[in-house]
């Protein structure tokens, strides 16, 4: 799967945003649209 965005948290763990979800959480709040280019 492709992932748009890769964070780790504070125990170490990666974590992952996936497109899919990226895509669903941007078609409820399009105000956030434009932070996608901060994650780059």
């Amino acid at each position: 799967m492709n992932y748009v965005l890769e964070v780790v948290d504070k125990n170490g763990s990666k974590i992952h945003l996936f497109e899919e979800r990226w895509k669903h959480i941007s078609n409820e709040h399009p105000e956030i649209v434009e932070l996608e280019d901060i994650k780059k």
